[in-house]
């Protein structure tokens, strides 16, 4: 059994499996990090009990990650034997690292009495940077150092406004020649020479980019005023707004589903907490135009609210 398999193995609440695999295919891909996710190391038919404890003796550190839906039950279970490993290797040995993320309570953290003198590693954002690098820094046992020597190339893709271009067309009539006239066009429309193509996929054809704020406002109302039909040739079906806006926490309401609240927003994939439907997950290109920002409060945080007058009414003196 090699203890140094993994780079880190990870904790979580199953109902936050979907924004916890973001971030480990983020550390594999970002940082060349070696996670132990159970989604993509359990094998199906076997006993799992056994392979997570194995996991965890075969790990370098965990990470305990405490999402929007608090602590899991099998969490505390898996901190023990982390803090068992911890105590056995010493100060320089196996690492605990607390990972928060946005709407998670700190408060919630299993076991918490064992890492009050852990660092943790709290996200604003899905996409903190500076969060990442503590998380990876963590990870890899080394001080992060000072900001400006921090992972700059995830700096620089957080900088731009993400947002979408739908094409009435096929993956295949948009080879490199057209997609690199697609972007010379929407950089002389918009006045931003920056401007870039990330990603293109399929659902007609979803074409993510970066740009200023200014210059994607500045298509997404040549759309609007029926100025931008077509691209090299192919239809615009749509153009719609990046995610920025849409944080974690912030509460939305969809054409379909009613209101809700955000949980995770990614470029690619965005999740919804609703109050009568439940979670769902969506691709982002194609939701956004179904979303609006609404001001309705959640259930939750209504129930909160007024829980709390509730504790805070004293009984009157006799």
């Amino acid at each position: 059994m090699d203890p140094q398999q993994f780079d880190v193995f990870f904790s979580y609440n199953a109902r936050d499996k979907f924004i916890v695999e973001e971030l480990a295919s983020r550390l594999v891909e970002k940082a060349s990090i070696r996670p132990w996710f159970d989604k993509w190391q359990l094998v199906p038919g076997t006993p799992w009990q056994p392979a997570i404890e194995e996991a965890l003796l075969c790990s370098r550190s965990c990470a305990v990650v405490i999402g929007p839906s608090g602590s899991g039950p099998w969490q505390t279970e898996e901190l023990q034997v982390a803090i068992s490993r911890r105590a056995a290797s010493g100060r320089a040995g196996f690492r605990v690292i607390p990972v928060i993320l946005p709407g998670a309570d700190a408060e919630c953290i299993p076991g918490s009495i064992f890492l009050m003198s852990t660092t943790a590693v709290q996200f604003q954002t899905m996409d903190d940077p500076s969060a990442f690098d503590a998380l990876v820094s963590g990870i890899r046992g080394a001080p992060p150092g000072p900001p400006h020597r921090q992972s700059a190339d995830i700096r620089k893709e957080s900088t731009g406004e993400r947002w979408v271009i739908v094409l009435s067309a096929t993956l295949k009539e948009v080879d490199k020649p057209v997609a690199e006239a697609i972007a010379e066009h929407l950089r002389k429309l918009s006045g931003d020479a920056s401007l870039t193509i990330r990603k293109i996929s399929q659902g007609s054809v979803i074409i993510l980019l970066e740009s200023s704020e200014e210059a994607a406002a500045r298509i997404e109302q040549l759309f609007k005023a029926d100025q931008l039909k077509e691209l090299a040739g192919l239809v615009v079906q749509g153009v719609y707004p990046g995610v920025s806006g849409y944080g974690s926490g912030t509460r939305v309401e969809h054409a379909k589903f009613g209101h809700g609240t955000v949980v995770y927003a990614g470029s690619e994939r965005i999740l919804i907490k609703f109050d009568d439907h439940g979670e769902k997950k969506f691709v982002t290109a194609l939701v956004l135009s179904s979303l609006k920002k609404s001001s309705k409060t959640s259930p939750d945080t209504a129930a909160k609210a007024s829980k709390k007058r509730t504790s805070a009414i004293k009984p009157s003196a006799r």
